[in-house]
């Protein structure tokens, strides 16, 4: 039907997709965390069973290049996710000084807003998958603009927001 309205269709599938898997591994965290180490653990699975499949007929660079693209946003988003429910976890196994409701309480919202913002990454990832992808059809291309990605990332987790503020529990 045309590249914006396949776009469109194909990046709300994505997103829909990833950030379902996002907010399982962070709302299992409530499950003692064990939901979501095997939610993390079967997407690596699928990962590392299609990267081989891959490897198999001699195409590890292509495949690699191909998934770098997103998989730098959406492999960080499902890292910080489960990140996010597995300290959920710890908030109930080891509630520390307080009661396990009042430790959720105080320190659990900062869990949830990592959550959400490995949502927007979802979405960042659902837009690269969904047209950069496509449009650098060439693998020097795709790990260039892989590396540009994580740099961008590298910077904004190390550098943007941080100054003047408290970043410990």
């Amino acid at each position: 039907p045309g590249f914006v309205q396949t776009f469109i269709v194909f990046a709300n599938f994505l997103f829909t997709h990833n950030s379902v898997i996002g907010i399982l591994a962070f709302s299992l965290g409530f499950a003692f965390g064990v939901p979501t180490v095997i939610l993390v653990g079967y997407n690596g699975l699928i990962l590392g069973a299609f990267i081989a499949l891959h490897t198999d007929v001699g195409l590890t660079v292509d495949c690699l290049g191909w998934l770098s693209i997103h998989g730098i946003t959406e492999l960080l988003a499902l890292v910080l996710s489960g990140a996010a429910g597995l300290r959920v976890a710890e908030l109930i196994v080891f509630p520390g000084q307080l009661p396990r409701l009042e430790s959720l309480s105080r320190y659990g919202r900062r869990a949830a807003g990592i959550a959400v913002g490995a949502v927007a990454l979802d979405f960042v990832a659902a837009i690269l998958e969904g047209g950069f992808r496509q449009l650098i059809n060439n693998t020097p291309g795709r790990y260039a603009f892989a590396l540009a990605t994580a740099a961008g990332w590298f910077h904004y987790f190390v550098n943007v927001g941080r100054k003047g503020r408290n970043v410990h529990r």
